[in-house]
């Protein structure tokens, strides 16, 4: 598969940016956190997103979305897959509607499995299904998810 850069090589970090969110707009599974959140498809392009380097594949602050800048040398539909889970903490943050429950394990907060279901549900969409698994499995063993609580959480993501 060709990378970010084979695609997009010379266009300006603005017209990239242009594109994700033009992207993200026709993505299913964004629509469905839009409806969810009862926002319109109009607020994606009011998002702000940057590439940094992050110790993480994405962060949103203060409905800004950060992307690690390594991502750039990735595919496209990584940077849409991660930039799906982003775009649901922005819509929660919109709408007030975040959950700061800190007791809960990183996996166990409902605002991270909203946007893990979404980020995964585009990349059954997108991914080969041996690929999804091999991510699910890497970001379970990632959070010392096992045993049954690990299919639970599996079925939970993959809704």
């Amino acid at each position: 598969m060709p990378t970010l850069s084979d695609s997009f090589r010379g266009m300006s970090k603005r017209k990239l940016v242009r594109a994700i969110l033009e992207a993200l707009k026709i993505e299913e599974p964004v629509q469905e956190a839009l409806k969810k959140h009862k926002l319109k498809e109009s607020v994606i392009d009011r998002v702000s997103i940057t590439f940094a380097p992050l110790d993480v594949s994405a962060k949103t602050v203060d409905g800004k979305i950060i992307l690690n800048e390594k991502l750039l040398d990735g595919e496209w539909r990584d940077i849409i897959r991660y930039a799906c889970h982003e775009i649901v903490h922005v819509c929660q943050q919109l709408t007030s509607d975040v959950s700061n429950d800190d007791e809960k394990d990183y996996l166990d907060n409902p605002n991270e499995i909203e946007a893990f279901q979404t980020q995964v549900d585009y990349m059954q969409e997108v991914y080969d299904p041996e690929e999804v698994q091999k991510y699910l499995d890497g970001l379970l063993d990632h959070h010392s998810v096992k045993g049954k609580e690990r299919q639970r959480k599996i079925e939970e993501l993959a809704k």
